[in-house]
């Protein structure tokens, strides 16, 4: 009776030993896959951050480059419309300069009238 109750002791002690490591690798396994589950998550959390800061840096680099597009047109057109009343002053004065040089040489006398002279003054 005595060896039964010191074998089942035994058995008893192999078990709970047993179960002891089991229920630890268990809890050490659990710990690790939730562990593992955490980097997960957070590198999925990571990639979402990079690709909205990506995303972001794209819109902002178009918009960014529509208003240089835009701004750049309104140089454009302003200084083709500088350029064109430029060119049309300096027709109109090369008009009047002809016209004075045509009446000068249509007068008799061969002098310009005081008005003619006083406008050559004033372009000079």
């Amino acid at each position: 009776r005595s060896a039964n109750r010191v074998r089942r002791a035994a058995q008893d002690a192999a078990s709970d030993a047993a179960s002891r490591v089991n229920e630890t690798f268990q809890e050490a396994r659990r710990q690790v896959e939730e562990r593992i589950d955490a980097a997960r998550q957070a590198i999925e959390l990571k990639k979402s951050q990079v690709q909205r800061a990506m995303d972001a840096g794209r819109d902002a680099a178009r918009e960014a480059r529509l208003d240089l597009e835009e701004r750049l047109a309104q140089t454009k057109a302003a200084y083709n419309a500088g350029a064109e009343v430029a060119r049309d002053a300096h027709e109109e004065r090369e008009a009047r300069r002809a016209a004075r040089a045509q009446r000068r040489r249509t007068t008799t006398t061969g002098v310009g009238s005081q008005a003619d002279l006083d406008e050559d003054l004033d372009e000079v």
